[in-house]
């Protein structure tokens, strides 16, 4: 069969098949109402503060949750609610620092709905010891806090609508002793700021209803799994199982945060620590299901960390865990790993799977083949160029510019072939 063949091939099948990203829009909501309420309970019971539109989650109400700060001693709060042109507001009267809806910068009513509003918030709130307090010790004299709210994700338990918010509140004090020569020398403790998370919740309906469910949800679960029914489980607990696996849940999501915001190393050992205790489980007989998909999807986090810092040995290790598996996120990421690192076994990984593409019966052929097969044709013309093969490469680049979606890349490879055979120093057998 002619390497070209298998994208003429009948799209018939196409309209049979079941579109996987349109199950994973569909779920989304409710994959981000089950983490976040997961989240929220996984906090210690005094830090589970919940708001609506009927109630307000004031500053006061978390400083004093938190850290212990009475009204009488705030001083003055300054917001920073454009944050990225750091422009914001001085609050000076004491209720209104204390009564600050904590929510009003970072939530919106709308005529749809209510939404998160773009951006973060900064609070900067200075304290200072009220005279009336009996306690007149100088570490209560003056201090700093700063809050950072930022959106969490917004989702539901039952519907896709969006009928909760989430939002984290860092809060981090300064130490009262600022200087180190005001302190012992051995005092490290008073020199080290104290922080603080917490993730709150901003509903769109009754708090009472949203706690109900999240319980009946979790207690379902539970039920399910200990008598080892895990095909029951619906979309939403099979959601809560990723996110209810102690430990193992909370470093797995942890790490899919680190790598959503490129922090590459911080990802990696979150993913190192999924990928320890569930090796441990494989080795014992006893990973679970939910747990092997866990490990699989680790192991490919991991080598995408590795390649994206260029180190392919470290990638190909996990990587080639995943390789033989029948997902082509997997495959793709591991010949990228071996192409960029120009490894000898990288062209006879991409001709066996263009040959194994190229054999498919229409019955196994899948939407998602056609892109991967044009996938495997760029990197083995790129492998064919670096092999010094430029014949065979052109015949595969003339090819792809017959389809526009590979047309600028065949355009730049050829005129790339081009640049080399003016030079003259490369075999073009």
């Amino acid at each position: 069969m002619s390497l070209f063949s298998i994208l003429k091939k009948s799209k018939t099948s196409k309209s049979n098949q079941s579109n996987p990203m349109q199950e994973i829009v569909h779920n989304f909501c409710k994959w981000h109402g089950v983490r976040g309420e997961t989240e929220f309970y996984h906090q210690p019971e005094e830090y589970q503060m919940r708001a609506n539109p009927e109630n307000k989650l004031t500053l006061g109400m978390l400083l004093h949750t938190t850290i212990d700060v009475r009204k009488g001693e705030l001083s003055d709060l300054y917001v920073v609610y454009d944050y990225q042109n750091g422009v914001g507001e001085m609050i000076k009267n004491e209720n209104d620092i204390w009564y600050y809806d904590l929510c009003s910068h970072l939530i919106e009513r709308t005529d749809e709905g209510y939404s998160y509003k773009d951006g973060r918030v900064v609070l900067i709130v200075a304290y200072k010891m009220n005279k009336d307090d009996i306690d007149h010790s100088i570490s209560r004299r003056y201090g700093t806090i700063t809050v950072h709210l930022g959106k969490q994700q917004g989702g539901s338990l039952n519907s896709e609508d969006v009928s909760s918010f989430y939002i984290c509140a860092t809060i981090c004090m300064s130490p009262l002793t600022l200087e180190k020569h005001h302190s012992f020398v051995n005092d490290y403790e008073k020199l080290q700021p104290k922080a603080l998370s917490v993730t709150f919740a901003f509903d769109t309906s009754s708090s009472t209803q949203k706690q109900a469910e999240y319980e009946y949800l979790h207690k379902e679960t539970l039920e399910k799994i200990a008598k080892n029914k895990w095909d029951e489980l619906t979309v939403r607990e099979r959601f809560l199982v990723e996110t209810i696996i102690p430990d193992i849940g909370s470093h797995f999501y942890s790490g899919g945060k680190a790598l959503e915001e490129k922090r590459f190393w911080d990802a990696i050992i979150y993913f190192t620590k999924v990928y320890d205790a569930l090796q441990e489980r494989w080795i014992k007989e006893t990973i679970t299901d939910e747990e092997r998909n866990v490990f699989f999807d680790t192991c490919y986090n991991l080598g995408f960390c590795f390649c994206e810092l260029e180190l392919y040995e470290k990638a190909i290790y996990y990587l080639d865990i995943v390789f033989s598996l029948n997902n082509i996120d997997y495959k793709m990421e591991y010949i990228n790993c071996l192409t960029n690192k120009k490894d000898f076994r990288a062209f006879h990984v991409v001709a066996g799977e263009i040959d194994r593409i190229s054999n498919l019966d229409d019955s196994e052929y899948l939407p998602e083949h056609a892109n991967y097969y044009r996938f495997l044709l760029r990197r083995i013309a790129y492998l064919y160029i670096d092999k010094g093969k430029l014949d065979k490469a052109e015949e595969i680049l003339k090819e792809m510019l017959n389809r526009n979606q590979d047309e600028d890349f065949a355009i730049r490879e050829l005129a790339y072939i081009q640049e080399i055979k003016k030079r003259g120093n490369i075999n073009h057998s």
